[in-house]
């Protein structure tokens, strides 16, 4: 899958007995009608992506009313940043329809680390954005590897203190197992203790394998 190429769209309704071809048309009506999109867009695949809590809700469920977004991967990479530049127009029909970018799992997860960051600098009056995996905070660029470096402290975001209580989580959380802390034991580098822990537990149960 080249990612460039996808996108996912939230906010299309799903209807009884739907099928490949009928979502196509639901696409092709979107993008004309909302997004004023004459031309036909090459779609190399679309489907519903449904989410774990949606497969196993039960039918009285909220989660069973909200439509499953819908994956579609573009043969030309073009396209997807011609409807990114349109798509705030989809978020003023009711019900609002969303498109995003559709990353890699491991790009999304570093993502995920970054955005709440990007929040806070944005509460602070600072200029901030993300370009796919990368976070630039007033013209600088960091990542999950550098954003412990940012001009405030994000580990207010993963730790909570009272006068009895220091609440914590997360890799920003300098408590934390996940706190990122370069270290070694018998010649052995670790990130941070998590990874150590669960190296010893791999060991302990024979798996040499995981271990590794």
């Amino acid at each position: 899958m080249a990612s460039a190429s996808c996108i996912t769209i939230r906010g299309i309704d799903e209807v009884d007995g739907e099928t490949n071809d009928s979502l196509r048309a639901s696409l092709k009506s979107l993008f004309k009608e909302k997004l004023e999109i004459q031309e036909l867009l090459p779609i190399a695949k679309t489907y519903r992506v449904r989410e774990a809590k949606q497969r196993h809700a039960t039918r009285s469920s909220e989660s069973t009313k909200q439509p499953c977004k819908v994956f579609v991967e573009f043969t030309d990479h073009n396209i997807v940043t011609q409807l990114l530049l349109s798509a705030k127009k989809l978020a003023e029909y009711q019900p609002p329809v969303y498109i995003d970018r559709q990353y890699p799992p491991a790009v999304h997860k570093r993502r995920r680390v970054l955005y709440p960051v990007m929040k806070i600098a944005r509460n602070l009056k600072m200029r901030a954005h993300l370009n796919d995996d990368r976070l630039f905070i007033d013209g600088k660029e960091y990542t999950v590897d550098t954003v412990n470096t940012v001009p405030f402290k994000i580990y207010d975001l993963h730790m909570k203190e009272n006068a009895n209580t220091v609440v914590f989580h997360g890799r920003f959380a300098p408590f934390s197992n996940f706190y990122q802390a370069d270290f070694s034991i018998n010649g052995q580098m670790y990130c941070h203790v998590e990874q150590h822990l669960q190296h010893e537990k791999a060991v302990l149960a024979g798996d040499n394998k995981t271990a590794i």
